[in-house]
């Protein structure tokens, strides 16, 4: 995963990028059992690489049908 900008959820798992998630040797901050992402654009291009890991994802149309 790329660019710090919009990967918030990488960088604390430690899938992100490396000179960015290893600081202070705290990696990851958060355990992919423990994370999920919620609210994510139906056909966002990542949705599948997170499943992959193991951290549950739902759309916002999952969350709020009618949105």
């Amino acid at each position: 995963m790329g660019a710090a900008g919009g990967e918030a959820l990488a960088l604390v798992t430690g899938l992100g990028q490396a000179d960015l998630t290893g600081l202070e040797a705290h990696t990851p901050d958060v355990r992919d059992g423990d994370a999920v992402l919620l609210g994510i654009r139906e056909n966002d291009e990542h949705a599948d690489e997170v499943r992959a890991v193991g951290i549950p994802v739902w759309a916002a149309r999952e969350i709020i049908p009618n949105s």
